[in-house]
């Protein structure tokens, strides 16, 4: 993330593009700590060999510049650095293993079986992958059709029926990645999902009906976001019965999250507003809560603050 003070400033005005996010994450309170709790109970879950609940997948939908992505991001950096972006219900600390996240900016990861497959093993046991040559070769001997990239095979079987490109590639993570060699729930986390391709019988969609059936029980948990026509794109792949409680419209920010959204930036970058905070109050209120604008607003604020020597009594904020 980005460092305080003026040298951060500077990179979010020289090098910042629309897309990125700024250092300070502010509001979506309920979407982290239900992923950040469903994830907890998921390791809980597997920590007492208990079968996993079917039905853990979420999806995050709203308009471009909404936030979809900052979401993810966040997530996976803080939780590569062992912290949690939430609090329990009670105020109390969250604890326990911090998930990783496996995360596909555009989709792509998912638009194969055998990169999602391949992917996913090396994030829980980096180099184990090149054992799925070898479990697939077998599964495919055995009679399964599955077409994985790694191996062909059509042989059929009366005592094995043939499996799907998902069905073979799960059956394989849970074969090299057995309980002991998860060190912690994972999240995969699936940007701009609304352009995943394919339909229900798709290997695509069987690989999210798998993933979100859960049969194997792995400890995994998928987050899809996308635009707000992802609820179709989802129902068209198969997730039909996606509960109304795991689907989240992100809209503009409230005041308190304005608020909180202020104090953060001005924290982490020691910026004393001083008389000026009206000023700077009145900026942020013309973006609506809208982050894409608020993200645009602090950057432009940033290179005035900067050109006047990072003394707003300097600044012209018309």
């Amino acid at each position: 993330m980005i460092s305080g003070g003026p040298e951060g400033l500077r990179m979010i005005v020289e090098e910042f593009k629309d897309r990125s996010p700024p250092p300070y994450f502010a509001g979506r309170n309920e979407i982290l700590s239900d992923i950040e709790k469903s994830a907890a109970g998921i390791w809980r879950r597997h920590q007492n060999g208990m079968a996993q609940a079917e039905g853990s997948t979420r999806i995050i939908y709203g308009a471009p510049g909404a936030g979809k992505s900052s979401t993810l991001k966040y997530l996976r950096h803080y939780w590569s650095k062992d912290r949690f972006m939430s609090a329990n219900p009670d105020g109390s600390a969250r604890v326990g293993p911090t998930p990783v996240m496996l995360y596909s900016g555009d989709s792509q990861l998912l638009h194969s079986v055998t990169l999602f497959c391949k992917g996913l093993v090396e994030l829980v046991s980096p180099g184990s992958s090149d054992a799925m040559f070898a479990t697939i070769s077998e599964t495919t001997s055995k009679g399964a059709n599955v077409g994985l990239g790694f191996a062909e095979g059509s042989i059929q079987s009366e005592q094995t029926p043939q499996m799907t490109t998902a069905e073979a590639g799960i059956q394989a993570i849970a074969s090299i990645l057995p309980p002991q060699k998860w060190t912690r729930p994972v999240i995969i986390g699936v940007d701009e999902a609304q352009n995943l391709p394919g339909d229900d019988k798709s290997p695509v969609g069987k690989l999210l009906q798998a993933l979100h059936s859960n049969d194997h029980n792995l400890p995994v948990m998928v987050v899809l976001a996308g635009l707000s026509n992802l609820k179709i794109r989802v129902n068209e792949l198969g997730l039909s019965r996606l509960s109304s409680e795991c689907a989240y419209s992100l809209e503009g920010l409230n005041t308190e999250e304005i608020d909180d959204l202020k104090k953060g930036f001005c924290s982490h970058f020691e910026i004393d507003l001083g008389p000026r905070e009206s000023d700077f109050d009145e900026l942020l209120r013309r973006t609506d809560g809208w982050p894409a604008h608020m993200h645009n607003c602090l950057r432009a604020f940033s290179r005035v603050y900067l050109e006047a020597g990072c003394e707003t009594s300097e600044m012209d904020f018309s």
